[in-house]
């Protein structure tokens, strides 16, 4: 049962770490080019997701909701750009680009909280 629980927080702390490092990755890049930012819905089996490019290089691929557990999808493409443009707003303004469950509350995004 400890084994369960170990590999548990190591997966948990992997991912946070690869989320961390995405987060300053993307930040530094959007310090450089903030100029050409390009915003673009994504169909997904069950939903919808949205990418960012810049520069014409992809560098976020949002293909679940952010800041919710399991992996929820965006239930309409209208959804997925409200927190796109979000998050490219963020870019722009040389903020880190994650969001929140309050954002995400405010956006009126359907999905379990």
């Amino acid at each position: 049962m400890n084994t369960i629980k170990n590999n548990k927080r190591i997966i948990y702390t992997v991912g946070v770490l690869i989320i961390i490092i995405t987060i300053i990755y993307v930040f530094k890049l959007s310090l450089n080019h903030s100029n050409n930012i390009e915003l673009n819905a994504i169909s997904i089996d069950d939903g919808w997701g949205y990418e960012i490019l810049i520069d014409n290089k992809k560098i976020i691929s949002q293909t679940c909701i952010p800041a919710v557990e399991g992996k929820q999808v965006f239930k309409s493409k209208k959804e997925a750009m409200k927190v796109g443009n979000v998050v490219v707003e963020k870019i722009k303004k040389k903020q880190p680009p994650v969001i929140t469950k309050a954002e995400l509350k405010k956006l009126d995004i359907h999905c379990d909280y």
